[in-house]
């Protein structure tokens, strides 16, 4: 009795740390998934539109400009832009012209520091990426600083040039018909995807684009949505397992769940060795599934199947810890291990 007590006591100061350290830091629950966040985009004060914080500002349609685009074949962009941070991934958003993560027409993004462009042509994917997953274009170090950028883009038919400070730093050949395959119902947006899962930081003074007839600036107030909230999608390395992860990560998951394993293994001891190691791992799958989706409700966190996948290794090697441990002190006194029937 006093020994069971005991497991007990140890099994629930074992869930309470388990339960602060995946649901820390606490935040009252916002139920809901996907769930709404507040934008972080805002008018800036000195004209233009500003990401402090992730947001997203979007337009309620597909722009006029892209059926004369597909027509011609040609399209002009001209932006003043700068980063608050120089160092982002995603590719982060700047200007996209998609349906979402997989899906796109065209965008810009910052990846680390450099310039990126994604462009669908006939010669790349749905993605705006050639088979082998480069971009299209790609300018080094172009956010290495906090100043003001000038990027100035233009599509031909034959010929992609991007022009930063009044410097063309990339020439490009492109098909004959560039915009061959652009879908005509994707809408734009600054500062993140359409799925509001790649945010960029930053500011946007000017962002003029479309073709020789029609041209519209995105970063002028009103002429984009700015809606206070927004539903905040998950992530794709989320739900795929090992998408997203890093070796720390990966290990403090793995690690940290090694402990229940090995408490639940060694609680039940008259029962067959199949069970005193199915029972563990499916308890920890369980406790481990349960936190994962509480941290939807929590804005600070990510859920993750890598998460779950790893806590329930964890448990399964503490649980085998424990077989182990209990069949060796049963030789080191002596005694025959009695299996019970199955």
């Amino acid at each position: 009795m006093r020994r069971n007590l005991g497991f007990a006591l140890a099994a629930l100061l074992l869930l309470a740390a388990y339960v602060a350290a995946t649901l820390f830091p606490f935040h009252p629950l916002r139920w809901g998934f996907p769930r709404p966040v507040s934008n972080g985009a805002e008018l800036a004060r000195d004209g233009g539109i500003a990401f402090p914080a992730p947001g997203i500002a979007r337009s309620d349609r597909p722009p006029g400009w892209v059926a004369d685009a597909l027509r011609s074949h040609r399209l002009e962009m001209s932006l003043r832009l700068r980063s608050f941070a120089p160092d982002q991934d995603g590719p982060a958003r700047i200007l996209t012209l998609s349906a979402g993560t997989r899906q796109r027409n065209l965008t810009l993004g910052q990846d680390g520091d450099d310039l990126v462009l994604r462009l669908r042509t006939p010669a790349t994917g749905p993605n705006g990426t050639y088979p082998d997953g480069r971009s299209v274009a790609r300018i080094d170090g172009v956010f290495a600083t906090a100043e003001w950028r000038d990027l100035a883009l233009a599509i031909a038919p034959g010929e992609l040039r991007i022009a930063v400070d009044g410097e063309v730093r990339a020439r490009t050949a492109l098909p004959a018909a560039p915009l061959q395959g652009w879908n005509p119902g994707y809408a734009l947006a600054l500062g993140n995807e359409m799925t509001h899962d790649r945010p960029w930081l930053g500011a946007i003074r000017r962002a003029v684009v479309g073709t020789g007839g029609i041209a519209v600036d995105y970063a002028r107030a009103g002429v984009l949505e700015v809606p206070p909230r927004f539903w905040r999608a998950i992530g794709p390395g989320t739900l795929v397992p090992f998408g997203e992860h890093n070796f720390r990560d990966a290990a403090l998951n793995l690690v940290g769940y090694v402990p229940l394993g090995l408490l639940l293994g060694a609680w039940r001891r008259g029962r067959s060795r199949r069970w005193r190691l199915a029972w563990p791992i499916g308890l920890v799958f369980l406790i481990s599934a349960t936190f994962e989706t509480l941290q939807f409700a929590l804005p600070e966190r990510h859920p993750s199947i890598t998460d779950l996948l790893l806590n329930t290794l964890g448990g399964a090697l503490g649980a085998l810890l424990a077989l182990w441990w209990g069949r060796a002190r049963k030789r080191a006194r002596g005694g025959a291990e009695v299996r019970p029937a199955s």
